[in-house]
């Protein structure tokens, strides 16, 4: 459930970042702080990392998803891709289960009426595509 947390304030972030064309440090003034102190972090270290990654998760993401350019996805599909992304593919400290399901959950929650069929689409050619990169941590 703490993860979970993180996932969705780093999501928050992104998007407000994308929406606002704002940096992190801006972001984190739009969003609300999450209480516990290790969530918060958790959260800007995702967020971090696909800020720092995201060339790479963008290529990959448009290499996944040949009908749709990463520029014309809904923001909130693409900030839930992106961190999606970017944890599987450069963080890995989490089941590949378990992350599909709390995007899928960020975009049921967040995003328009087909956007889990878009999410799960996308993540599934690149879990198809990028398995080698993609191993469950042990």
């Amino acid at each position: 459930m703490r993860r979970q947390k993180a996932r969705e304030t780093a999501f928050l972030l992104l998007y407000r970042m994308d929406m606002g064309h704002l940096n992190l440090e801006e972001a984190k003034e739009c969003v609300e702080r999450v209480p516990d102190a290790d969530i918060w972090q958790y959260s800007q270290k995702l967020a971090e990392t696909v800020l720092q990654q995201q060339a790479e998760i963008d290529r990959i993401l448009h290499a996944h998803s040949p009908e749709w350019s990463v520029e014309r996805m809904s923001s909130t599909d693409r900030s839930i891709l992106r961190l999606a992304v970017g944890e599987l593919l450069f963080l890995r400290d989490a089941p590949v289960g378990v992350l599909i399901d709390q995007a899928l959950r960020l975009s049921g929650k967040y995003g328009g009426e087909e956007s889990s069929h878009f999410v799960h689409g996308v993540l599934g050619a690149i879990l198809r595509d990028e398995a080698a990169d993609v191993a469950d941590p042990r």
